[in-house]
């Protein structure tokens, strides 16, 4: 497990595995969008000599506008809190290269016992979490 304490290689090994474990979801959420898409638009833009790249920027894009909102502001959530997979892989370490928020929350509060600081910290990510959820949130409420 050299490549866990090589500090050239640790981020790398920490973001592939991430991407790993992310990637399937996201894939199936854009698959359902996808599905989503009605054919005919499709066909129509071809009648009217849409290529490849117009039917992909006028016809996919659009279509799969919300469902990028919900992939984006979920998997932007689940990142941000990304504790467990860091920890088990590394801690943090070697030093401080693959720290987190949420880690550095977790050692504020369980290592050096500045609760008030590890408090701050919290509070501030859930802000930034609400921030970023209110996108999805506003296209959730105008669809009902």
């Amino acid at each position: 497990m050299e490549w866990l304490t090589d500090p050239r290689l640790v981020m790398p090994s920490v973001i592939l595995a991430n991407v790993w474990r992310g990637f399937p979801f996201v894939m199936i959420i854009f698959l359902a969008g996808l599905q989503r898409i009605p054919t005919e638009l499709y066909e129509a833009a071809a009648i009217d000599g849409a290529g490849t790249v117009r039917r992909f920027r006028h016809v996919t894009l659009p279509g799969l506008r919300r469902v990028m909102i919900v992939a984006l502001a979920l998997d932007t959530i689940w990142e941000t809190r990304r504790f467990g997979l860091v920890q088990a892989m590394t801690g943090g370490g070697p030093g401080t290269m693959t720290e987190v928020l949420s880690t550095q929350v977790f050692k504020q509060y369980f290592q050096f016992f500045k609760f008030e600081y590890a408090s701050a910290m919290a509070i501030a990510m859930t802000g930034l979490l609400l921030l970023v959820s209110i996108p999805y949130v506003r296209m959730i409420v105008r669809q009902e």
